[in-house]
């Protein structure tokens, strides 16, 4: 991959618009779904969005099969950045309030439907739609990320790479995106093998394949100047090198980068040493 910042900009805008109608197949339809799942109170979670705000918001990911264009409320929250809420004829309560990518930019609008009668008051609502909407932004790096494809390609989900990026990106907060690049035995392509954004199965690049057969690290502030990111090799526990690891930080003027990359180093040097070997990080997660 060219370093993470650029991930965004590889998928290109038919992709999006081809997503944007579908609502479904989507990465934050995959988020929304499980959401859903997590809590019982709600019946529904839609999201819109629009490609980096240069076309009109569509309406990305819906558990209820809403398609089409963004609602006049979803496109006034996303223009105003305030969450709007409507009790339904029927009892339900509806809140939409903005989505936010992992650095807090507004990347579209979130719609969250509670039931009734078990609909909660409207502070205990946002404290929940808010709760949501979080859970989603870690996971999201933009709004091209939104309407990545999911599944993005045949490889499996459920591995020790993705266990192991999970588990370290819960473990360490000051991470706002964490990917693991490794090629699957008996594979002749590297690919994203473990991922906070998605995107599992995704080739290499240039960038990505420097790190990987030359054992270099790629360091870049990232366009908005939120992000610094970290590409560097990826060892496993016997300090071999397997594949590359991206860790992004976030970042500020006032921000020490020589600090930041070591802190990666860290990060990288942790994860190896739950590594056997590159097989293992294709086996199938005991999780």
């Amino acid at each position: 991959m060219k370093p993470i910042a650029t991930f965004a900009a590889s998928i290109a805008a038919a992709a999006y618009a081809s997503a944007a109608m579908a609502a479904t197949g989507t990465w934050v339809q995959h988020l929304a779904e499980g959401q859903l799942k997590a809590h019982k109170n709600i019946t529904s979670i839609t999201v819109a969005s629009s490609k980096d705000g240069k076309a009109p918001a569509a309406i990305v990911a819906s558990t209820a099969g809403e398609q089409g264009e963004a609602t006049k409320e979803q496109k006034q929250v996303i223009a105003e950045g305030h969450a709007h809420h409507t009790l339904l004829a029927s009892g339900d309560l509806r809140v939409t309030e903005p989505l936010h990518d992992v650095v807090g930019g507004v990347i579209g609008a979130i719609t969250i439907v509670f039931a009734h009668p078990d609909s909660p008051g409207m502070k205990a609502a946002d404290r929940t739609a808010t709760e949501i909407q979080h859970a989603m932004a870690k996971h999201l790096i933009s709004a091209n990320n939104v309407a990545d494809p999911y599944p993005y390609s045949a490889y499996p989900e459920h591995t020790l790479a993705q266990d192991l990026v999970e588990k370290t990106f819960a473990k360490h907060p000051e991470v706002i995106i964490l990917a693991t690049h490794s090629t699957p035995p008996g594979g002749k392509v590297n690919v994203i093998s473990g991922s906070t954004i998605g995107r599992l199965g995704k080739e290499a690049d240039e960038d990505d394949l420097r790190v990987i057969e030359k054992g270099e690290t790629n360091l870049e502030v990232a366009d908005n100047n939120q992000r610094f990111e970290v590409e560097l090799p990826l060892n496993d526990a016997s300090g071999k090198r397997i594949g590359a690891l991206g860790v992004v930080l976030r970042y500020s003027a006032k921000a020490d980068k020589e600090a930041l990359h070591k802190r990666a180093i860290v990060i990288r040097d942790e994860m190896a040493r739950q590594i056997p070997d590159a097989a293992a990080l294709a086996q199938p997660s005991s999780h």
